[in-house]
């Protein structure tokens, strides 16, 4: 089944033959380690040039320069870092850089062909594959090149290696009649077992961040160049199918950090992502006419806190009050200078209150923001992961009740002073988002952004109450775009929430003149 993907076959072949394939094919895919954190880009070989993409697609960017064959991308698990395979000096070595491309650091330096790297999750050593003593076996080395030791002693020519996220064994596939089939050993050599026997072809082997579970592509149902997804328990049993896609051919696979997704080349279809447990699959790059593969993903380390929970968050509103600047008086149990008497801050909008304006007491204000999945099952809750497509989001709810004019204002209040106002307001606030959506850095802090949105305001047919203004929306719709991402955590903090009035003209919309008429607060009957 070999001529249906490139591969290197390196058993018989000097170290002159080895460059000449390489250069003439696209080097092997592989799939580097996914260890256990957050989720970043996708590195990709692309017809011989590394490439690193989010999950969504977006965000393509360049990172070897194409003047040789560069395959094989392995994220360090810290995501700092990428180990792949190159010709560029003249036979197959073992290269690193950063994650942006720069400083490429040669870490093999021998006659032999050194391909297909994958780092130890503690980042100290790297498994890759090599025939410098003979047919070849998986090696282990420093993440500097030194101490090569094979791991390996087989006949079968082990391809494909990659560690275990709790760093005690390597899986790999190996090549040979009746099929390929996945193995498993310890990092002392020991312990070689085959977890999924069958004849057909199976290959790419990717580790589950939680050590429990092994994918990999195969044919065993296709009995054909048609490789599907499979996964089976890293000790050995059953291998469950998990996609049903017939497309064309595999050439690498990699577990997703946060364990929800595997991305996966196919060809023709290119880098795509399929659910870890639904199995479907949606393209994240597909260039007609390039040949994509091995792909690896970047774990991104958790460095900012979380909480457990902090939703849904309700904020009580009350008439917000000017600050006392000329004090003429003093609070008689707090001891503090005090202003008399109050001076409300909007010029055109207040609430009934008996003792004040002679009208009933009945004004209920608030605002409450809760993360919700705004489609898919019902009820499902956040994070939403259950439900394909963009569901998460933010639900926002503005209620205030008994809103009046203090005096005629237009057609707003054509009751005139104490009337129902019938003009619109706006909330106000800041947002400070901190998340693990950000090109290149994962985890970053956004901008401070502004977070407002408006209120129509109606009347009522109650002569007691006046009017309600009452609008629900959502954070994207409000900020816009795909401002909440599943599977990226995300902190919002907002700075003081408060409801201007819609000034003399009562639209919220021309804001020149609008007044503070509520904030945050809490009322001690």
């Amino acid at each position: 089944m070999s001529a249906r993907r490139p591969k290197l076959h390196l058993a018989s072949i000097t170290t002159a033959v080895a460059v000449a394939l390489a250069a003439a094919l696209l080097a092997p895919a592989a799939d580097g380690a996914g260890f256990a954190g957050q989720n970043g880009k996708i590195a990709f070989d692309r017809d011989g040039v590394i490439y690193t993409v989010s999950q969504n697609g977006s965000g393509q960017t360049q990172l070897t320069n194409g003047g040789s064959t560069d395959s094989g991308p392995a994220w360090s698990p810290d995501g700092t870092k990428i180990a792949f395979h190159s010709n560029r000096d003249g036979n197959l070595e073992i290269y690193k850089m950063n994650a942006d491309g720069t400083g490429v650091t040669r870490v093999t330096n021998n006659a032999a062909a050194d391909f297909n790297p994958t780092w130890s999750p503690d980042g100290t050593k790297i498994a890759f594959i090599s025939n410098r003593t003979g047919p070849q076996q998986v090696w282990v080395m420093n993440f500097d090149g030194s101490n090569p030791t094979a791991l390996t002693n087989v006949t079968t020519l082990p391809d494909n290696p990659e560690w275990s996220p709790d760093g005690t064994r390597v899986a790999f596939n190996t090549e040979g009649a009746p099929g390929e089939d996945i193995y498993t050993i310890k990092v002392d050599g020991t312990g070689l077992t085959n977890i999924a026997p069958s004849p057909s072809d199976d290959v790419y082997p990717t580790w589950s961040p939680n050590d429990a579970t092994i994918a990999f592509l195969s044919n065993r149902d296709t009995h054909s160049d048609h490789l599907e997804v499979y996964k089976v328990p890293a000790d050995g049993g059953t291998a469950v199918r998990l996609t049903f896609n017939n497309f064309a051919g595999g050439y690498g696979l990699a577990w997703s950090p946060d364990g929800q997704s595997l991305a996966v080349a196919f060809q023709p279809n290119g880098i795509g992502k399929v659910g870890a447990t639904s199995g479907s699959y949606t393209s994240v790059s597909d260039v007609v006419g390039a040949f994509e593969s091995a792909p690896d993903w970047q774990p991104l380390p958790a460095n900012y806190p979380r909480v457990k929970s902090a939703t849904p968050w309700y904020i009580p509103l009350v008439p917000a009050m000017a600050a006392c600047t000329t004090p003429n008086t003093a609070h008689k149990d707090l001891f503090s200078s005090s202003c008399d008497p109050p001076a409300q801050s909007s010029s055109y909008l207040t609430v009934g209150t008996p003792d004040f304006n002679l009208q009933p007491a009945k004004s209920v204000n608030s605002l409450k923001l809760q993360a919700y999945c705004r489609g898919g099952a019902l009820n499902e809750p956040p994070p939403c992961s259950t439900t394909l497509g963009d569901q998460l989001d933010g639900k926002v709810t503005l209620s205030l009740t008994d809103v009046r004019c203090t005096g005629a204002s237009g057609t707003n209040c054509a009751g005139g002073a104490l009337s129902d106002f019938v003009g619109s307001v706006e909330v106000r606030a800041t947002a400070r988002i901190t998340d693990q959506d950000s090109y290149g850095a994962g985890s970053a802090t956004i901008v401070d952004l502004p977070l407002n949105f408006g209120a129509n305001c109606v009347a009522t047919s109650d002569t007691t109450i006046g009017s309600t203004c009452l609008t629900i929306t959502t954070l994207e719709t409000v900020m816009g775009g795909n401002a909440i991402v599943e599977g990226a955590r995300s902190t919002w903090h907002f700075d003081d929430f408060r409801v201007y009035d819609g000034g003399a003209d009562g639209s919220a919309t021309t804001a020149a003149g609008n007044t503070l008429f509520l904030w945050g607060g809490l009322f001690f009957p």
